[in-house]
């Protein structure tokens, strides 16, 4: 796609150009947007935000980690940079 094309594109796709483009480069964002508009054209996607699905990643692997010791809340409290009250809901969420 050149630069001149890259003018003509509708308003998400040109988004997604710019966010792409400067890491996998020009021709690399051409088949990309060409897969995501053969993929979901037409229709309305919703995207989690990253962050709700690292903290979801966060709070199952908590859960997985924790062994009901003491020490073991406390590890978990210094590996994931948490307090001991947000551990602590994580664990009583299960």
């Amino acid at each position: 796609m050149g630069k001149a094309e890259s003018k003509n594109l509708p308003g998400t796709y040109e988004e997604f150009r710019l966010l792409f483009e400067p890491i996998v480069g020009e021709e690399k964002t051409e088949e990309l947007l060409e897969a995501i508009g053969d993929h979901f054209g037409g229709q309305q996607v919703y995207l989690p935000s990253f962050r709700s699905l690292r903290r979801e990643k966060v709070e199952k692997a908590i859960r997985k980690e924790f062994d009901g010791s003491p020490e073991s809340l406390k590890s978990l409290v210094r590996k994931y940079r948490l307090c001991q009250g947000h551990v602590r809901r994580i664990l009583a969420n299960k």
